[in-house]
């Protein structure tokens, strides 16, 4: 999924992606690498980014947003 996919996905801005990646909480499953430097990401890094988004809005701290989404990108979308 391209970033705009995932960000289309999960409701996120892409700020918000931007940012949770430079914080280490997920990363594109080329590097960044590729033609024009799209950023390419997992099914499962959707899903962790969707579900971290649902945290914030409801409330939950920056610190446990981070781990859910940092445990949920780890797992993969086949778990």
């Amino acid at each position: 999924l391209s970033a705009g996919d995932v960000c289309e996905v999960a409701g996120v801005s892409q700020k918000t992606l931007d940012r949770w990646v430079r914080a280490g909480l997920l990363a594109p499953r080329n590097s960044g690498r590729g033609t024009g430097r799209h950023r390419v990401f997992a099914l499962g890094d959707a899903i962790a980014v969707a579900a971290g988004a649902s945290y914030r809005d409801a409330g939950a701290g920056p610190d446990r947003v981070a781990g859910v989404v940092r445990f949920l990108s780890g797992l993969g979308a086949e778990r």
